[in-house]
């Protein structure tokens, strides 16, 4: 429901017990005045609720109905003082307050909804845009929208900080906006097995001079045969948390040959996703990587611009490609062991001879 900003505060009056319930018992900060207009422009601006008759709404909206009402001048004003299109601040209200009726908050009738449940709704609003960004129709405005509800959270009581604001990727973003690079990353494992994946982890090893992939940058997976494109960075961490074994093991080798005994390198995970665009190619050059012996941390200009010229083509028929050519060359492999073996004399154990599936192996 759109509407003046009159009509909306008419509607939507500020109580001070409200505003005092978005401070937790740990915030010192003082609120300030619930009727002050710049401390309700920055967060009552849409509000969910059930419609009922004391809202005064268009005839047709059915009584006890979800409702979304948005104060539409306040949001162009403020999507203009934060620094992001008027489309973005209305994408990242509709989610927000989107969250509030999935999650059922709305049946008590407040402006507000109290410090746990707006926090859960600025946390389910920061995990949808950032999952948006994996997109293409969608990652330019979820991108935008992540911005304004960094900078707005400054403004906004207590309660609206609960979410990744405060994380490395997102601190700088009061200042200046972020615009998404692309990184050619060499994974430990084999990237036509984690093509496989819509959401895989692997780590990089940073270097100074090339610096970090941030949430929402892509990324191209390569390896001596094969590159997929493009991957978003949904999170990082300085840890592991998927711990794959192959990953485990490459990190603590690459760790006892670059340092033996001194200072390890270090390393950054990257949570990555898949688009439902990405393609594939032949792999970029080792030449045009920035390599230490089976992972790379970063990609060199060329290399990016590499998979930009590359002739590239839809990944299902890469993959199918590659895995049956794969198949054919285990085949041809087995086949080579077990004439060798009988022509030595040598018992064939059971199923070597057998139909085998060279990714699992």
């Amino acid at each position: 429901m759109l509407s003046s900003t009159d009509r909306h505060r008419t509607r939507f009056p500020i109580r001070d017990e409200e505003v005092q319930a978005l401070s937790g018992p740990y915030d010192e900060e003082p609120i300030g005045d619930p009727r002050s207009a710049v401390l309700g422009q920055a967060f009552a601006h849409g509000v969910a609720t059930r419609a009922r008759a004391l809202l005064h709404l268009p005839t047709g909206v059915p009584a006890g109905s979800a409702v979304i009402c948005i104060d539409v001048p306040t949001v162009t004003e403020l999507a203009e003082e934060l620094g992001v299109t008027t489309e973005a601040m209305l994408a990242r209200v509709l989610v927000h307050e989107g969250s509030h009726v999935l999650r059922g908050h709305i049946d008590g009738g407040g402006v507000t909804h109290g410090y746990i449940r707006e926090g859960d709704a600025q946390s389910d609003a920061w995990q949808l845009l950032t999952d948006l960004l994996a997109t293409d129709e969608h990652a330019s405005l979820a991108r935008d929208a992540r911005v304004a509800q960094v900078r707005l959270a400054a403004r906004q009581p207590p309660a609206y900080r609960r979410f990744g604001a405060g994380a490395p990727d997102t601190g700088r973003w009061m200042e200046d906006a972020p615009s998404p690079n692309v990184w050619v990353v060499r994974p430990s494992r084999a990237v036509l097995v984690l093509a496989q994946y819509e959401i895989v982890e692997v780590p990089v090893l940073l270097s100074g001079r090339a610096g970090r992939p941030r949430t929402g940058d892509r990324v191209v997976l390569a390896d001596r045969e094969f590159a997929v494109g493009e991957w978003v960075v949904m999170a990082t961490s300085p840890a592991s948390h998927a711990s794959h074994p192959r990953d485990v093991r490459t990190v603590a080798r690459v760790e006892s040959e670059v340092c033996p005994g001194g200072q390890p390198p270090q390393w950054l995970w990257l949570h990555l996703r898949r688009t439902r665009e990405a393609v594939a190619a032949a792999a970029v050059p080792d030449s045009m990587l920035d390599m230490h012996d089976d992972l790379t941390a970063m990609s060199r200009t060329n290399a990016v611009d590499a998979w930009a010229d590359a002739d590239k083509q839809p990944l299902a028929e890469a993959t199918a490609e590659l895995v049956a050519r794969a198949k054919a060359d285990h085949a041809r492999g087995i086949a080579d062991v077990v004439e060798t073996m009988k022509a030595a004399g040598v018992e064939v154990p059971p199923g070597l001879d057998g139909p085998r599936d060279p990714l699992r192996d």
